[in-house]
């Protein structure tokens, strides 16, 4: 009887446990004109990267904006800024809202408005 209520709640347990939460690694693309030992090194820190489970987001270069050739799985971001909002917005929130750069949000003094999708018109497009 007792090993049966031991397996009950180890099941319990297993089931209200939170899913561990995904690593985010952020990285910095090498200039244009970097060495091809520079591009190497973090072609395979991109791959150690998606080894371990973790999204992988990448600062692109000034240099290399104009540059289009994406990698397969991997996020590209303009400045440091937009790739840590991208964290903060993957990881779950200490105080029951919706994520951690909710939690930031909420921190600031003053009223915040949340954040808000732009109906795009592809008829008033450039």
């Amino acid at each position: 009887m007792i090993s049966v209520l031991h397996r009950r709640l180890a099941r319990l347990e297993a089931a209200l446990k939170p899913a561990p939460e995904q690593g985010f690694t952020v990285l910095l693309e090498p200039d244009l004109e970097a060495p091809g030992a520079e591009w190497q090194a973090h072609r395979q820190a991109i791959k150690a990267a998606w080894l371990r489970g973790d999204r992988v987001g990448v600062v692109r270069s000034p240099d290399c904006v104009d540059q289009d050739q994406p990698e397969a799985g991997v996020e590209y971001f303009e400045t440091e800024f937009h790739a840590w909002l991208a964290v903060l917005a993957g990881q779950r929130s200490k105080h029951g809202k919706a994520n951690r750069l909710a939690d930031v949000l909420a921190s600031l003094r003053g009223n915040v408005l949340g954040v808000v999708a732009v109906p795009f018109d592809s008829e008033d497009a450039p």
